[in-house]
């Protein structure tokens, strides 16, 4: 079974939002933020990649 790409990049800013919420602690309080932080990024790059390779925008989300 594959899974799209994306849908685990939403997934995982899901999963960090929520455990954000419920005061989810991953090593000291420093340590959570960072990870929150990175993976929230990584996951936003890579769906804003996914939908520019779809076509249609331009790198900037513009339609064409």
């Amino acid at each position: 079974m594959q899974i799209s790409t994306t849908y685990i990049a939403t997934i995982a800013i899901v999963v960090t939002f929520i455990a954000s919420k419920f005061n989810i602690v991953i090593g000291n309080e420093e340590v959570t933020s960072w990870i929150e932080a990175v993976i929230v990024i990584i996951g936003a790059v890579k769906i804003l990649i996914e939908r520019f390779k779809k076509g249609g925008i331009t790198p900037l989300g513009v339609r064409k």
